[in-house]
Formats: C-alpha cells, structure tokens, sequence
C-alpha cells in the first residue's frame, strides 16, 4: 500500500521511501508525489531524493514539477524552493498554462520567482492563438517578463502580438525565419530587420 509521510510544509505519498526523521531527507524507490503550499506545487518522480527541511529536490528517472501555472518534466531534474531555481535534462517539456506555450528542449534553466527560462540543446517553441500555432526553432531561447513601459507612449499603444505570449518577452540568439511570419508593428522610432537576432511579442491582453 501507500506510504505517507506528512508534514506541515508538504505532503508524500508513495509507496517505497526511506526517510530520515532527523534531516527529513526522502529517498524514493518507486513512483512518489510530494505536495507543497496547499497543493499549488507539485513534485512527481520514481527516483530520487527530497530534503524537506531545504526544500531541495534532485530526481533522477522521468520526472515532473508542476507551480501554479508552470510544468516542467524531463529525464533528470534538480529543485530548489528557496531560490525558485530548477534544471531539467533529457526529453524536456515545459508548458505555460497562462500562455498557452509549450518548450521542447534537451536542457531548461528555470527561475520560478523571476520567471526567466533558458532553454537549450534543440529548443522548439509551440505556440497556441485560438485556432493558428505558432512553431518556432532556434539555438537558444530565453523567456522573460516584458516591462511594456518601455515600448508604450501617450500616443503609441503597444501592438497586439500574433503569438498570444502576452507580458513575456522572447528572446533567441538564432532563428529560422522560415519558421514564422511576424505581423505585429515594431515599437515606435523601430524598424524591423530581417536579420534579427530576437523576436519580441507584445500583447495588451491580460489572461
């Protein structure tokens, strides 16, 4: 049957653990969740360990780590919930709920608290916009939240975007420009070049 170790912090369930009552350091043989800040995060793994005290996570064997509208799975994964920092290697996945985003990649650096994301080794961008996708390939993307001040005047709005990433600004150190097609207009006193090494998407909705 299950095993079930709960704390005030989190919650495990799983049925082959080892746990240090002293360290509260989780050692997992099977197929293990470990529940956080009411059910808001998620960790899954069927290898690995769990320091409870730290909040440190490193599990190896395909895994998951879902916060609030993030999910991150992949071969092998590290996690931090202090600092908010995770690696994932191998088979990468990562879903945007909020954004409708998916990353494919062989290796993710994510920042939950600042919301940045390096992606790298192969990335694939699938974007959804109501019944058109968006399909992006680069070296390298990087995410990040948009401070829309920036490119926004009395007298300039800031465009709509035709990916649909709303206040995150993307950023890629290559691109196959056959890929997309970007419609949006450039911010004011900016012209588009072809050559580009980024892309960026505005959006005045707010989901």
């Amino acid at each position: 049957g299950d095993v079930y170790i709960t704390d005030p912090e989190y919650k495990i369930t799983s049925q082959d653990l080892v746990y240090n009552t002293e360290s509260k350091v989780t050692q997992f043989y099977t197929k293990s969740v470990v529940t956080r800040d009411k059910g808001a995060s998620v960790l899954q793994t069927n290898n690995g360990w769990y320091d409870g005290k730290n909040g440190i996570a490193h599990f190896i064997g395909h895994s998951s780590i879902w916060n609030d509208a993030q999910y991150i799975e992949a071969d092998t994964m590290d996690y931090n919930k202090l600092t908010g920092f995770s690696t994932a290697d191998g088979n990468v996945i990562s879903l945007d709920t909020e954004h409708h985003a998916t990353i494919y990649c062989g290796h993710l650096d994510y920042n939950q608290k600042k919301r940045i994301a390096w992606a790298t080794k192969n990335p694939v961008l699938v974007q959804a916009n109501g019944k058109d996708t968006l399909y992006m390939a680069a070296d390298t993307f990087y995410s990040a939240p948009m401070d829309t001040s920036k490119f926004k005047s009395p007298n300039q709005p800031i465009p709509n975007d035709t990916g649909g990433i709303g206040s995150q600004q993307l950023a890629v150190d290559s691109l196959q420009p056959k890929i997309i097609k970007d419609t949006a207009a450039p911010p004011a006193g900016k012209t588009k070049r072809k050559d580009a090494a980024w892309l960026r998407l505005w959006n005045q909705r707010r989901y």
